[in-house]
């Protein structure tokens, strides 16, 4: 029932275990029950964590004018404080 979904919690009370260890001794963890829930956690991670584009001045080169690194100052610091949030 938990490879179809139900959660632990759920699948306790459908039993009628009163404790959580109870439950856990009708539980075999596969090789391919762990490969299958890193890959979903991965997945979810993925999603979650869309980076934003940093707006950059349009031309980059070595002797930038000032006002192109304050512009990408203030933009990683906007990107920065969105991370820290």
């Amino acid at each position: 029932m938990l490879r179809l979904g139900v959660s632990l919690p759920a699948l306790m009370q459908l039993l009628g275990h009163k404790q959580i260890r109870m439950t856990l001794r009708y539980l075999k963890v596969t090789q391919l029950d762990l490969h299958r829930e890193f890959h979903l956690a991965r997945q979810n991670a993925a999603q979650l964590l869309l980076v934003p584009i940093l707006p950059l001045p349009q031309v980059l080169s070595a002797t930038a004018d000032l006002d192109g690194i304050q512009q990408a100052l203030r933009a990683t610091r906007h990107l920065l404080e969105m991370y820290r949030k």
